[in-house]
Formats: structure tokens, C-alpha cells, sequence
């Protein structure tokens, strides 16, 4: 008698912490931000309650020109506190692209591991298709500070032949006027990237350009020729592309919509430029684009 009672006992026992288990499993509530949600966490002390913030799945599924292209953004084990009692869960990104039928990436992994190198402090936030050449394909991705401003920029380049290539860009978390830098920084890694590894031509770059630049501007780099997009980007045209790369800087201000840009054309301290690039008034639902190229005063 007194085994079937404690046998009773047992299986009441079970049954209630798998009611309880499911309902915590089912606990969940939608976040105001888009794609969120949060999982209310039951803990011991009766008033205390934790959210863990989980974005929903992003995809991108396309073909363009050779090009075969799969990415999914999903949440990853790293779980990140950014005020008592909240969590998010950070992103990965797993990319396969195809060219021409063969497998250029399988299944890779983009992590903030990667990125900013912070994990547990960084959220993978944007995950973009930025460009396709019929050389490279290139993304956009951020790391972000949860519930707070600053970010790490990143362009990712995948190319048909190579390894792929990282490039850390500039950006600016403030809206609109560090938008404009933000998307400057980003075409020209793609464009130094298509000039220095595959000796690109306007005709070949003038897709993306078209992208960044108004349609007034397109025709003053065709008007000017083979190397018209020189002569409109840079005032001339280019010796040393790699040099003008590495010694390129921005800087944007406070109220209108433009940004400085100054390179160096060769090893010779004197031999500098200063341009102030021109963006169309800010529209919503429509992007920014480079209106005027003028010398900096």
C-alpha cells in the first residue's frame, strides 16, 4: 500500500513539472521592434521576470546574372545583457552562393565572432545584399550596441575566384547626415575592391555607381571617357589606386547633407585633394544619392 501511494506521488509529480515546462516553453510576447520577440522567463523570486529579446529569421534568396545567392540571418547561443533582467540573443548569418553552377561558399558562418570580435557585447544587426559584379558578390553587415548608439561597419566580399575579403568602413549612427557618410564609405570599398583586383572599367563599374550617384552625374563621368569616373570621383585620373585607398578619409557635419573626402595621390605630402561630395534632400522610402562633386573650399 505504501509503494502505490509513493508510486502516486511520483507521477503527480512528473505530470505537473511537464504542464509547468510547457507553459513556461509557450510563455512568449511580441516585441515593439520589428522581427522581435520576447521570451518571459519565470525565476525564482515570484516578481522577478527577465525577457530575452530573439529577432526573427532574415532571408535572402536570388539569382543575379551568374550568380546563385542563399543567406539566412537567425539567432545564435550567445546571449547578451544589456539591463537587468534583459537579454538578446545575438545573429549569425550562413551564406552558399554559387557561381556559374559551382560552389563558391557553403554554409558560412558570419558571427560577430567575426566581425567586431565581441560577441557577447555587439548584436549582428544588418544583414544586406549591397552589390553583385560578375566578379564578386558584396554584403553589408553590422554589429550594433544593444539599446544604445554605436555600431561596427563592415562590407563582406565574396569573390567567384579567392578568398573572401572583409573590409571594416566607416559609419555614423547619426540619422540622415551620418547616413551619408555611411553609404559613401560602403561604395567605395566596393569600388576600390572591382578597380585593384580586377581592373574594372566605368562601363563595368557603372552599375554600382549608378547605385550612389544621380543620373546628372552618371553622364559627366560618361562625357569624360574610359576613366570619366576618375575624373569625377577623384578630380583626375588615377596612378597608384591602392595608394589613394589607403590614404582616403571622410568627414561629414552636423546639418547638411554632405561629406569631405580627401586623399592622397601619391607618397609626396603635397600631392592631396580635398572634395566635397553632394547629396539629394533626404525622401522616405527613397535612398540618398550623390548630386555634386566639388572642389573642398
Amino acid at each position: 500500500m505504501k509503494q502505490r501511494m509513493v508510486l502516486g506521488w511520483v507521477m503527480l509529480m512528473v505530470v505537473f513539472g511537464l504542464v509547468s515546462c510547457q507553459t513556461h516553453r509557450n510563455n512568449r510576447v511580441c516585441d515593439a521592434r520589428k522581427g522581435a520577440t520576447e521570451v518571459e522567463n519565470n525565476t525564482k523570486e515570484e516578481d522577478d521576470t527577465s525577457r530575452m529579446i530573439i529577432s526573427s529569421a532574415e532571408v535572402i534568396d536570388t539569382v543575379v546574372g551568374d550568380w546563385q545567392i542563399y543567406g539566412i540571418k537567425k539567432p545564435n547561443r550567445y546571449k547578451i545583457e544589456y539591463v537587468p533582467n534583459d537579454y538578446e540573443l545575438n545573429n549569425s548569418v550562413f551564406l552558399t552562393l554559387r557561381y556559374r553552377g559551382r560552389v563558391v561558399l557553403k554554409n558560412k558562418e558570419i558571427s560577430s565572432h567575426m566581425l567586431s570580435g565581441k560577441p557577447r557585447n555587439y548584436v549582428l544587426s544588418t544583414f544586406e545584399l549591397l552589390h553583385v559584379s560578375p566578379s564578386a558578390v558584396y554584403f553589408n553587415f553590422t554589429d550594433d550596441v544593444p539599446e544604445a548608439c554605436g555600431f561596427f561597419n563592415f562590407v563582406y566580399c565574396v569573390p567567384a575566384q579567392g578568398k573572401p575579403k572583409l573590409y571594416n568602413v566607416e559609419g555614423d549612427d547619426r540619422a540622415d547626415i551620418g547616413y551619408v557618410l555611411t553609404r559613401l564609405s560602403e561604395m567605395f570599398a566596393i569600388y576600390f575592391h572591382e578597380k585593384i583586383n580586377y581592373k574594372a572599367t566605368f562601363a563595368e563599374l557603372e552599375p554600382l555607381l549608378s547605385s550612389y550617384f544621380t543620373k546628372e552625374v552618371i553622364d559627366e563621368m560618361r562625357r569624360k571617357g574610359a576613366r570619366g569616373d576618375e575624373e569625377v570621383l577623384f578630380g583626375r585620373p588615377l596612378q597608384d589606386v591602392e595608394w589613394v585607398r589607403k590614404t582616403q578619409d571622410f568627414e561629414d557635419n552636423d546639418e547638411d547633407p554632405w561629406t569631405k573626402m580627401t586623399c592622397a595621390f601619391s607618397k609626396n605630402a603635397a600631392d592631396t585633394i580635398a572634395l566635397r561630395y553632394e547629396f539629394t534632400p533626404f525622401k522616405e522610402d527613397e535612398e540618398p544619392k550623390i548630386a555634386r562633386i566639388v572642389p573642398w573650399k
